[in-house]
């Protein structure tokens, strides 16, 4: 359906097992040695075991593919075949007789092996969603692995499964076949990086290695979180998030987009096992030595901010959140707690990736976590880079800053500082007694009351940068951070100044794009009342308003008309065709934010400018510090 659209020669993520599309994590390596060793090492029994969707028959039926020239298979997909019926399954496979009784069925199979054996050749019976197969039937396998020369097994069985296959093998009454299983390997999720390297992977081989970058780096970053690193449902909610991309028109996929899919496929995304322990892992600190790190790195040190208790509820949690107000869904608004006097807990809503249980905070909502001590016993968050190595990777360092500098404010906290700080440096009133203590910020409404503009923006930072105004930064910083609000102060070239809360720090761009969710949220003054939204077939005063700043920019020829015709457009596109822009010949407030800037120049604060003109000049370098 999509296919021509992102110019691909075949559909990328299909369920079938097609060993083209085969992708090798470390993971799945180890697990293919395993294999080769098992069938090599002639063992009776090989038990390969893994989650939903984690990859096991494609990776199966690529081994025995590679074999084919020495090794002959049967591959029982119905586990629930008992007795004869799974004899005569098996000898169909083989191209044997598959009928009459139990005695002319072994009888077939026992003499075909021994041919087998003679030619040289192997011979697996593989069974597909073992864990389904009961005591009795797997008693039967054990007999048939009894068929054996005096130096070599004649007939090996492969049995692939879900982890409760390990549970089944371990039962008292099947020990004599745990004990012939000589080879057992668990095949866990992809990570982070591997997650986006498999759909980089796919898309490769269904474009003939001409496409890539569909999938934006925080899109990629989700498909992570909602598909939890299983093959099977990185296929399934990838083709989702192509079909909306393809629906809207865009090039390429966006990290909303993919949420949208997985909650049009909720059903299939639940959670399983893998999903519980990546969530039990998630909560675990970061290692012991974070401290150091902001110690030795110019971090500023700052005191509680004086929040009240706040909780978090993932989406859905209750019936209280539900009428609280959420991160995701409402344009223009974000969840923050009372500023001093909120004297019991304030349930608000937020899309907390990788959370399925409430986080309070504590007496203190902002500071909700203290550093840890550098002596302090605490298991790596998932995805974060190896403390005991961080100190000479600069990169590292920073991506520890960003997660430790989120780890001391709530959410909540996170978008009122950032509000706070976003005001500040437009020297605006800061938030009111009332605004301060809603549930929900509504920049909108807190813009108009300062007589400035409000617009919610995605993009990239190239485009931000264009803009050239302080931005309010959306943030995944990953693990048991999650979800927080900072705000970008400052672009120099490969460096960028974001403030958390209300530490200050200087990272590089790619670090920063990283955990961006590509959202950000600006203000912005309409000096010539142009705005809202200016669009063919538009005339009058403001129109004219619209071509005196295009003839400033150097796109319009100094023409004069009231109307917003054909060549008005033709002007507008060039105009967004050169600063990176959608261009799509509409006047709204990205474009116009732009067009000030190009035409009138920067007023107010700057995005790009001298470092001596940014208010938190102590912020030190994360990178190379010390």
């Amino acid at each position: 359906m999509y296919e021509k659209h992102f110019r691909l020669a075949e559909a990328p993520f299909r369920l079938t097992p097609d060993p083209r599309f085969l992708f090798l994590s470390a993971r799945h390596r180890e697990a293919i040695a395993h294999l080769r060793y098992g069938l090599d090492d002639g063992a009776g029994f090989v038990a390969i075991t893994g989650e939903i969707g984690a990859g096991k028959t494609t990776l199966v039926r690529s081994v025995l593919r590679e074999s084919e020239d020495d090794l002959e298979y049967a591959y029982v997909l119905d586990p629930n075949l008992r007795g004869v019926e799974l004899l005569a399954e098996v000898n169909q496979d083989l191209g044997l007789v598959s009928q009459g009784d139990r005695r002319v069925l072994i009888g077939a199979l026992h003499e075909h092996l021994l041919e087998r054996r003679r030619a040289g050749a192997r011979v697996v019976v593989v069974i597909d969603e073992a864990q389904a197969l009961d005591v009795e039937t797997l008693e039967q396998l054990r007999i048939l692995s009894n068929f054996e020369t005096e130096t070599a097994k004649l007939l090996q069985i492969v049995l692939v499964g879900q982890p409760e296959l390990r549970d089944l093998l371990a039962r008292p009454e099947l020990e004599q076949l745990g004990q012939r299983v000589a080879v057992r390997f668990h095949l866990g999720a992809l990570d982070r990086s591997e997650t986006a390297a498999y759909v980089e992977h796919r898309l490769a081989v269904a474009s003939g290695g001409t496409v890539q970058g569909l999938f934006s780096r925080p899109a990629l970053a989700r498909v992570h979180r909602e598909a939890r690193g299983l093959p099977r449902l990185i296929n399934v909610l990838c083709h989702r998030a192509l079909l909306q991309a393809y629906a809207a028109g865009r090039p390429r996929v966006d990290w909303r987009m993919v949420g949208r899919a997985a909650g049009e496929l909720a059903g299939p995304l639940g959670a399983g096992r893998g999903e519980r322990e990546a969530m039990q892992r998630s909560r675990l600190a970061l290692a012991a030595g974070v401290a150091l790190v902001l110690a030795t790195t110019g971090i500023i040190a700052f005191e509680r901010n004086g929040f009240g208790p706040t909780a978090w509820w993932p989406r859905g949690a209750s019936p209280e959140a539900a009428r609280s107000g959420s991160v995701s869904g409402e344009v223009g608004s974000i969840p923050a707690t009372s500023s001093k006097t909120a004297s019991a807990p304030l349930v608000l809503t937020a899309t907390m990736h990788g959370e399925d249980a409430p986080v309070t905070a504590g007496a203190d909502a902002g500071f909700a976590t203290r550093p840890a001590s550098p002596d302090a016993a605490a298991a790596p968050v998932e995805g974060a880079p190896d403390p005991g190595q961080s100190w000479a990777d600069p990169v590292a360092q920073e991506r520890l800053a960003l997660a430790e500098a989120g780890r001391q404010w709530s959410a909540a906290g996170s978008a009122y500082e950032a509000v706070e700080a976003l005001l500040r440096v437009w020297a605006l009133d800061p938030l009111g007694a009332a605004e301060a203590a809603s549930p929900a910020l509504d920049l909108e409404a807190i813009a108009t009351a300062r007589r400035v503009q409000y617009s919610a923006f995605d993009g990239s930072l190239d485009q931000l940068a264009e803009l050239g105004v302080p931005a309010i930064l959306e943030l995944d910083l990953g693990g048991s951070v999650g979800w927080r609000y900072a705000l970008l102060r400052r672009i120099e070239g490969e460096d960028v100044l974001v403030v958390i809360g209300r530490t200050p720090l200087t990272v590089s761009r790619a670090v920063l794009e990283e955990a961006w969710l590509e959202r950000a949220h600006i203000v912005w003054q309409d000096r010539l009342g142009i705005g809202p939204l200016l669009a063919a077939g538009a005339e009058g005063p403001r129109v004219e308003r619209l071509h005196e700043l295009l003839v400033t920019a150097g796109f319009w020829d100094g023409r004069k008309t009231a109307a917003f015709d054909q060549p008005t457009v033709e002007a507008v596109v060039a105009f967004q065709h050169s600063r990176g822009l959608v261009a799509d010949g509409l006047v709204g407030p990205v474009t116009l934010v732009a067009l000030y800037r190009a035409a009138l120049g920067a007023e107010g604060p700057a995005l790009v400018e001298p470092a001596s003109r940014v208010e938190a000049r102590g912020a030190g370098r994360v990178r190379g510090a010390g």
